[in-house]
């Protein structure tokens, strides 16, 4: 943005405008990337706020579910009471009776399911929306620190392009009035004769002027040139600012929102893995059982008590 090239004098007065200006519009800039935290945050919350929406209606149908099966176990085993106890029912029976039980321990499984949408995974949803605003506070601070160091930075090359145009402008007129005293010592040179030169009092004037104007070039020259170098190192350490802020510092600062909210984010949705997971364990363990009671069926038994 800033770039270093010593400029003739109607350039870089140009070019020093253009400065005021390009501080103006980072400025700007400044801001607006402060309110795109903002909106992130915002987002994340919305985010946050639809997911646990989802999980608190989900809870209502794990509960509604976990009830309804729970009315079925029952009124099946109410209406079966007398077979199922019986031990010398049919082997068929057996069948029934693994369904009243599986059903009773569906149930009891689709409530911890309720449980955990519904209380576990809501209140986690809640404690987000309060943690991602602590990291965006954090972040946005840390935001506005950069950006003053860089605006520092900035400021101290505004000072110092100031100071340079300042002493090159009187550099140039110190050069300019020692161009005139050297064109005043030479027409006296050619006015007066060699050998009345030193008794000449306009001509010894004009020397000492020109001495002491040889004294005042070299004093500005070197303050120009000490503060052209300072004006160099700091363009310099300014591009170097504004390069680190807009690459790393702005990046830096999404990720942490965004690493900060994912890394919460995945932690609440491993209660749910962890629930569907141990539906599908226990579901299994219906279906094998269920394999053990179809293995055990057998028609000679149950023709033979039928018959007795």
């Amino acid at each position: 943005m800033f770039q270093c090239i010593v400029q003739p004098r109607s350039e870089f007065g140009q070019r020093f405008q253009d400065m005021k200006g390009a501080f103006t519009e980072i400025r700007s800039q400044f801001e607006d990337h402060l309110e795109c935290l903002d909106i992130r945050l915002e987002q994340q919350k919305g985010e946050i706020s639809d997911i646990q929406d989802y999980v608190k209606k989900r809870a209502d149908i794990e509960r509604k579910y976990s009830k309804d099966l729970d009315g079925l176990s029952k009124s099946m085993y109410n209406k079966h009471r007398e077979i199922l106890k019986n031990e010398d029912a049919p082997s068929s029976t057996a069948i029934l009776r693994e369904l009243v039980k599986e059903t009773r321990k569906t149930a009891r499984n689709h409530a911890v399911v309720e449980e955990i949408f519904g209380t576990e995974m809501h209140g986690r949803c809640h404690k987000i929306s309060s943690d991602i605003g602590r990291v965006y506070k954090q972040c946005r601070e840390a935001g506005v620190e950069i950006q003053e160091k860089v605006l520092g930075v900035l400021f101290e090359l505004h000072t110092k392009t100031k100071i340079y145009q300042t002493n090159k402008e009187t550099y140039e007129l110190a050069e300019r009035k020692l161009r005139d005293a050297e064109k005043e010592i030479s027409k006296l040179e050619k006015e007066i004769k060699p050998e009345k030169r030193e008794k000449t009092k306009k001509y010894t004037n004009a020397q000492k002027q020109l001495k002491n104007r040889h004294i005042r070039h070299e004093d500005t020259h070197g303050l120009a040139i000490k503060s052209q170098l300072e004006y160099v190192l700091c363009t310099e350490a300014a591009n170097a600012a504004i390069k680190k802020y807009y690459k790393d510092d702005l990046s830096d600062l999404m990720d942490c929102m965004d690493l900060g909210f994912h890394h919460l984010l995945k932690n609440v949705l491993k209660m749910r893995t962890s629930a569907i997971e141990n539906l599908i364990s226990s579901e299994q363990e219906d279906m094998d059982v269920m394999a053990m009671a179809l293995g055990s069926l057998d028609s000679r038994k149950d023709k033979t008590k039928f018959l007795k």
